[in-house]
C-alpha cells in the first residue's frame, strides 16, 4: 500500500483496498470490510474505473444482504449494476442480478425474484455464458424457487405442505388452523394419492403416516360438514374411508376404528341430508344403515334412522332401531321424543 501511495497509482490501491475488504468480509470483520470498501469506492472514482467501483459496490450489496439489511443491499446491487451495463459486463450483470434475485428470496418476495433471474438468464443465452456450470447451477436453483412460487399460489400445497411439515400434535392442530383447505374434499384426495404412490414406490412408513394424516383429516372435514355438505363429494368421502379401512387395519387396529367411526359420522351427515334437505327418506335410511355397518355401535345413527321409519310410518322398523339406541345410550335426550312419536303412531292395544 504504501508503494502505491508513494507512486500515486490510485488504480492499484484501490484495488488492493478492495481485496482487503473482501478478506474482512470473509473473515466477518464487517466494520473492517465497510471502511476499505469506502476508501476504495472515490479512489476508483477518480481513475474513472467503473467495472473496479462496480465490483466494489456488488461486494457492498453483499456485505449488507448478509447482515440482513435489505434496502442498503438493494441499493448497492442497483448501482453496480449501472456500472456493470456501462462497460457491458456479462458476468457481472449476470451475477448482481442473482444476488440481487437472491436478496428478493430471503426478504420473502418471491415474485420480485424471478424476472431477475429470467433477466440474467436471458443475458447468460445471448453472450456465451448458457453452459457456463455457475449459471447451470443458478438454472438449477431457480427451477427449485419457481417450484416453490408455484406452490406458494396453491392454496391446496400450501396446506399440504405445511401438514407434511407437522411434527407434533400442536404443529398438526396449528397447520389444520391456518389452512382451511384441509378441511376440505380435496386434501383428502390429495393425501390418499401420496399414500398410494408412496406404497407403489416400496416407501411403507411414509404411507403409514400419510394414512395416519387421514384420520386427522377426515376429522377435520367431518366437523366442517356436519351441516352442510355436496352429496357426491361426500359420498366420494365415505368412498374413500371404506377404502382405506383395510390398509389401517394392517397398520393398527385403533387406527382402523377410527377411520370407520369417521365413515359412519360421514354417513349420518349424509342420511341428515337426505332426509331434512332432499326430503328422500329411502336415500336417508339407506345412507343411516350404511352408517352402521361401519360401526354398528353409533347410537346417533340408530336413532336418527328410528325419527326416518316414523316419518316413513314403519313403525316396527322404528320400534328395532329406538330399542337398539337405548340399550347403547340409555339417557338419550331424544329417546323420549321418539318413542312418543312411536305411540302415537302406533298406540298400544287395550
Amino acid at each position: 500500500m504504501p508503494l502505491y501511495e508513494a507512486e500515486q497509482a490510485r488504480l492499484g490501491k484501490a484495488n488492493t483496498l478492495k481485496s482487503l475488504g473482501d478478506l474482512e468480509s470473509w473473515l466477518g470483520n464487517v466494520d473492517a470490510a465497510r471502511r476499505h470498501y469506502d476508501a476504495a469506492l472515490p479512489l476508483y472514482e477518480a481513475e474513472q474505473a467503473r467495472l473496479g467501483k462496480a465490483n466494489t459496490l456488488q461486494s457492498l450489496g453483499d456485505l449488507e444482504s448478509r447482515l440482513g439489511n435489505v434496502d442498503a443491499a438493494r441499493r448497492y446491487y442497483d448501482a453496480a449494476l449501472q456500472y456493470y451495463r456501462l462497460e457491458q459486463e456479462p458476468g457481472g450483470i449476470i451475477n448482481t442480478l442473482v444476488s440481487r434475485a437472491r436478496l428478493e428470496m430471503g426478504a420473502g418476495n418471491v415474485e420480485q425474484a424471478l424476472p431477475l433471474y429470467d433477466e440474467a438468464f436471458r443475458i447468460a443465452d445471448q453472450t456465451g455464458f448458457a453452459n457456463h456450470p455457475v449459471v447451470q447451477e443458478m438454472r438449477r436453483e431457480y427451477e427449485g424457487i419457481r417450484e416453490l412460487a408455484s406452490v406458494q399460489k396453491d392454496p391446496l400445497a400450501r396446506g399440504l405442505a405445511a401438514l407434511l411439515q407437522a411434527n407434533s400434535d400442536a404443529a398438526l392442530a396449528q397447520a389444520l388452523d391456518e389452512h382451511p383447505v384441509l378441511h376440505q374434499a380435496d386434501a383428502l384426495f390429495a393425501l390418499a394419492g401420496l399414500a398410494n404412490q408412496a406404497l407403489g414406490a416400496g416407501q411403507n412408513e411414509v404411507a403409514v403416516r400419510l394414512v395416519v394424516l387421514m384420520a386427522a383429516l377426515l376429522d377435520a372435514y367431518n366437523r366442517s360438514h356436519s351441516e352442510q355438505i355436496e352429496p357426491q363429494q361426500h359420498q366420494a368421502v365415505i368412498g374413500l374411508c371404506a377404502g382405506t379401512i383395510p390398509l389401517a387395519e394392517q397398520i393398527h387396529a385403533d387406527l382402523a376404528r377410527a377411520f370407520r367411526q369417521q365413515a359412519a359420522w360421514a354417513c349420518n351427515t349424509l342420511g341428515n341430508h337426505y332426509a331434512d334437505v332432499a326430503k328422500d327418506l329411502d336415500a336417508a335410511v339407506a345412507a343411516y344403515t350404511r352408517g352402521l355397518g361401519f360401526d354398528p355401535t353409533d347410537a346417533m345413527l340408530l336413532r336418527n334412522r328410528a325419527g326416518v321409519h316414523l316419518d316413513r310410518r314403519d313403525a316396527v322398523a322404528a320400534r328395532a332401531d329406538i330399542e337398539a339406541a337405548a340399550a347403547l345410550e340409555p339417557d338419550a335426550p331424544r329417546l323420549a321424543a321418539l318413542r312418543e312419536q312411536l305411540q302415537r303412531l302406533q298406540p298400544p292395544v287395550s
